[in-house]
């Protein structure tokens, strides 16, 4: 059972405007970190590189960009010209 007298609920106070305030705080620092970071300048690069880090996209892109291989990009292009090759063949129908 907790104790309803003055002492502890001004405690209890205390400690709750401490928390709301280093809350606070914490998120003004955040806030000025990354408002200096967008506001760099006209880089768009280091602002999307920024971003990406932020939202965790620049270790999905990594990965991605690890997982491809010189091989891989090669077939897809012989794939795409054979695909396009076909396509303007004519035909050998009979009009």
């Amino acid at each position: 059972m907790y104790a309803r007298c003055d002492s502890d609920r001004r405690a209890w106070t205390e400690q709750h405007q401490l928390k709301m305030l280093s809350a606070l705080y914490k998120g003004k620092c955040n806030y000025s970190f990354w408002k200096s970071e967008i506001e760099i300048g006209n880089d768009m690069r280091k602002l999307w590189r920024t971003l990406n880090g932020v939202l965790g996209e620049e270790d999905k892109l990594n990965k991605s960009l690890k997982e491809l291989s010189g091989e891989d990009f090669a077939a897809f292009f012989r794939e795409k010209v054979e695909t396009v090759s076909e396509k303007l063949r004519p035909s050998r129908r009979t009009l």
